[in-house]
């Protein structure tokens, strides 16, 4: 009875961190950060009296996350160092990491970390291809062919941009099929590849008025 009992509340407790996180996701996303950041550090507690790992990681990913919308850089690098720390210990957990893999890539991109950013996006997507998570694959491939564009190597970024268009589209990841599009007028256009361009000017053109 007594380890049915013990069961009983990790499951109440794993229901409860998940809906903090649940919530501190959603609540960052419609831009109320400081009641995102209440319902995560909630979780935080939770899962670090239960030595709930997996969620610790999560919860720390996305507080760096509120940190980042709410424009402090340096304690969102703080809490993603955290969560990559405890990586060694997230062993059966690996579905878990490009998540924060590419947003923390993303994030040194914008502070020019440019070494550590491409080894994050790189891993992130050799797991995402391991795992077959199409939606993180196509954040991934973006995220590394902007690495790309801001190191001027736009011929490089255009064969990840053109894979994440692809997958963007068979799985209907609208905003992503968007970004693509978007990313490879960019590239096309530094590339001086005319006609490129232009089939990618009309495509993005078609997207925002409504169409195909």
């Amino acid at each position: 009875i007594r380890k049915h009992h013990v069961m009983e509340n990790e499951i109440r407790t794993s229901v409860i961190i998940q809906m903090y996180t649940m919530y501190a996701s959603v609540l960052n996303k419609l831009h109320m950060n400081e009641r995102a950041l209440e319902y995560a550090k909630k979780g935080m507690r939770l899962a670090l009296k239960n030595r709930s790992y997996d969620y610790l990681f999560t919860l720390w990913t996305h507080v760096a996350l509120i940190y980042e919308s709410l424009g402090d850089l340096d304690k969102s690098e703080r809490y993603f160092f955290k969560a990559l720390d405890l990586e060694p210990i997230l062993i059966d957990s690996e579905h878990l990491l490009p998540f924060a893999f590419v947003h923390f890539a993303n994030l040194l991109i914008s502070k020019k970390q440019w070494e550590k950013a491409k080894q994050l996006v790189e891993r992130s997507i050799s797991i995402c291809r391991k795992i077959e998570d199409n939606l993180l694959l196509v954040q991934s491939l973006l995220v590394y062919g902007e690495w790309n564009i801001q190191q001027t190597q736009h011929i490089k970024a255009v064969p990840l941009c053109l894979e994440a268009e692809k997958i963007a589209k068979k799985y209907t990841f609208d905003q992503f099929t968007s970004k693509s599009i978007s990313k490879l007028c960019t590239c096309y256009e530094a590339l001086q590849e005319e006609s490129n361009f232009l089939e990618y000017v009309v495509k993005l053109y078609r997207i925002q008025k409504g169409g195909n």
